[in-house]
């Protein structure tokens, strides 16, 4: 309460000093929400990181991102964090980008709410690793323009392999250098052509001898072999910085005559060399053709194993494919021409016209090719100058990404699962069924009843290999629960596997063991399921 002063100075001091040592100043109120908190370290070494720039995202609730620096010894915190599910994204100097608990495109979300823990969390960030080095010649003279191809080995999507992880150029000093890499196993090629190299011509006279100048460079990889199955890997752990230089050797290039063309060259053809080297990948090698009256002539060419590709055009254009062994000037025969087969269609959405924009996309497993089929009126699509017999995945591609392909049959070829076989002969009529009808799977892993963290989880359908397209895959968040979208009609396991990312998953051999400990799920139509796995 108030006290009015009616006396002097000093009574009325005395009144407002009276006042103000009876009032309280009520406490702030505490922030709203919760907190998320924890500290930043190296992956490697275990050592705090300071001023790493962490992000907080939210993940599908409406809330704003928040962002902070880590403190001198590591230490980052968020106050008035809504509940629900939190991305955290941190990076530092030497640290490239990453979420929280990442596994290759996954990661594990924070859980934010009452009676979830989401403080005290560690962020492990890998350091980058780094491959670089120097390419010169026989003479120690630096190689400019030259090509490297990095290879990445290891798992990817289900399958071990080796794959193309990106590709570089030598400065003028024949430098060069891959940064930002994460753990692994790499490789390295090098293709380049000697900056002296001549060539003799289309037709040289009977007689002429080859000129010292008629040189070209193999590939070669970092350990300066041109076998693949004798190069040593380059084996890095995070903060790795790895130096492979590679001293290219020139040796005297072949010529090959490609005789028995199948269609008048003149109308137009396109030869391709290419090497081998992991895993089906393959590199181009570097080779000049030329027409020599009805037969082609290649110039340039290292001694080795390719495999050769012919595409001749005009009205009746063709392709041949074939494996060459070449150790000295030779002429080969071109091998039977595979005719490009007509491939057109008619797909279907629900009973429904196919939004515009639409395209069936025909994938070749082995090279990762697709052949985009526009899908136009009444549903109708044709591929574009056909296909070559082989075995293609189907799959769709729709504007803002509405619709899956739920069914594919097809007269002229045969159909299991998501891949059509093409053998040749009639043209190829396909039936595609487009639904953007499905469910989805929320669930908890637990492992001796309680929530598990950072488990990948997999919907594994009926006959995995001729389904692949039917997976579907997450991480378990920090209260191990975990969604899988867009879950088609159809009978299904769903696993929660400790050591999936190691796994290849995508052999039924793989699977098989964990299957009878995962959780059968009947998918009928849309909706949510609810369902609870035992992590194995």
């Amino acid at each position: 309460m108030r006290i009015k002063a009616i006396c002097g100075i000093a009574g009325c001091f005395f009144a407002l000093t009276a006042w103000a040592q009876q009032t309280t100043v009520p406490p702030k109120p505490a922030a709203p929400g919760f907190r998320v908190s924890g500290y930043v370290v190296s992956a490697a070494t275990g050592q705090a990181l300071a001023r790493a720039l962490v992000n907080l995202l939210p993940t599908e609730q409406h809330a704003p991102p928040q962002s902070v620096e880590s403190d001198d010894s590591g230490n980052f915190r968020f106050a008035s964090v809504t509940s629900g599910k939190w991305q955290l994204i941190a990076q530092a100097p030497g640290f490239v980008r990453q979420s929280f608990n990442e596994h290759g495109m996954f990661s594990s979300a924070v859980a934010v709410g009452p009676e979830l823990e989401s403080e005290n969390l560690v962020f492990r960030l890998r350091p980058d690793a780094v491959i670089s080095g120097v390419i010169t010649d026989e003479a120690g003279d630096p190689i400019r323009e030259a090509e490297i191809t990095l290879f990445r080995s290891g798992m990817e999507e289900g399958t071990r392999r080796t794959i193309t992880q990106e590709r570089t150029g030598t400065d003028d000093l024949g430098h060069y250098r891959f940064a930002h890499l994460p753990p692994g196993t790499y490789f390295i090629a090098v293709s380049a052509i000697p900056w002296y190299a001549q060539r003799p011509g289309s037709d040289p006279a009977e007689g002429t001898p080859p000129s010292p100048l008629d040189v070209t460079y193999p590939i070669t990889l970092q350990d300066g072999t041109t076998d693949p199955d004798q190069a040593t890997p380059l084996a890095l752990k995070p903060g790795d910085h790895a130096v492979a230089d590679v001293t290219l050797s020139a040796v005297p290039a072949l010529h090959v005559r490609i005789a028995g063309a199948p269609h008048d060259l003149q109308q137009g053809f396109n030869t391709q060399l290419s090497e081998r080297l992991f895993d089906g990948v393959s590199l181009p090698v570097e080779s000049s053709s030329s027409e020599v009256g009805d037969s082609i002539e290649l110039d340039g060419v290292p001694p080795g194993r390719f495999e050769m590709t012919l595409e001749t055009h005009g009205q009746t254009p063709g392709n041949s494919r074939q494996t060459i062994n070449i150790a000295e000037d030779s002429e080969i025969t071109v091998a039977a021409s595979s005719s490009f087969i007509p491939v057109s269609g008619a797909a279907q959405l629900d009973g429904a016209p196919v939004p515009s924009g639409t395209s069936i996309i025909l994938r070749d497993p082995a090279t990762g090719n697709d052949e985009a089929a526009p899908v136009e009126d009444k549903g109708k699509f044709v591929v574009d100058g056909g296909l070559t017999p082989g075995s293609y995945q189907v799959f769709v591609s729709t504007p803002e990404n509405v619709a899956e392909v739920q069914g594919v049959a097809a007269s002229g070829a045969k159909v299991t699962g998501e891949h059509i076989e093409i053998s040749g002969g009639a043209p190829v009529q396909l039936a595609v069924v487009l639904t953007r009808h499905w469910a989805r799977i929320d669930g908890v892993a637990l492992r001796d009843g309680k929530p598990l963290a950072g488990v990948m989880v997999m919907l594994v359908p009926q006959d995995l290999e001729n389904n692949p397209l039917l997976v579907r895959r997450d991480q378990s968040d920090s209260d191990g629960t975990f969604s899988l979208y867009r879950v088609l009609p159809g009978r299904y396991v769903v696993l929660a596997l400790s050591k999936g990312w190691d796994m290849e998953w995508m052999k039924a051999s793989e699977i098989k063991p964990y299957l009878a400990g995962g959780e059968v799920v009947q998918i009928t139509g849309e909706g949510r399921v609810k369902i609870k796995v035992k992590v194995q």
